[in-house]
C-alpha cells in the first residue's frame, strides 16, 4: 500500500435523498468497480478490543483506498441508506451521520415537489 499524507476532503457534495423506492430498486453493480476488495476488507471496520490507535490506523488506510475509488459516491449513498457501520464512501459512520444531518438542513423543495440539496 502506498503511503499518502492525509488528504481527506472536508466537504462532500453528495445527493443524500433517502427515498424508499431507491432502496427497493437499487442497482449494486457499482460494487464490482470498487477499489476495496477481500484483501483490504480488514481496514474498513474495527474489531472489538481495538485500541484507538489501531482503529484510527485502519480508518486512515481505508480512507486512502476510498480516495482512489471510482464509485465513492455510490458507496456513500448505499451506506447512508442502509445505516452501515465502518468506513463506506470514505467516511466513518459518525461522519456520515453528520453529513445527513447537515444535508437535511440544506434541502429545499422545488416547485415540482422534488427536493434539492443546496
Amino acid at each position: 500500500m502506498t503511503s499518502h499524507k492525509e488528504k481527506i476532503p472536508r466537504r462532500h457534495k453528495y445527493d443524500v435523498r433517502l427515498g424508499q423506492s431507491a432502496i427497493r430498486h437499487e442497482d449494486l453493480s457499482w460494487r464490482l468497480r470498487a477499489a476495496c476488495d477481500a484483501d483490504t476488507a480488514e481496514f474498513f471496520s474495527s474489531e472489538p478490543g481495538d485500541t484507538s490507535i489501531v482503529k484510527k490506523t485502519r480508518e486512515r488506510y481505508a480512507k486512502e483506498i476510498c480516495r482512489e475509488c471510482p464509485v465513492i459516491n455510490e458507496c456513500l449513498l448505499y451506506a447512508i441508506r442502509h445505516k452501515e457501520s465502518g468506513i463506506w464512501g470514505g467516511m466513518t459512520e459518525r461522519e456520515r451521520k453528520k453529513l445527513v444531518k447537515k444535508s437535511r438542513k440544506n434541502v429545499d423543495v422545488t416547485e415540482d415537489g422534488n427536493s434539492k440539496i443546496q
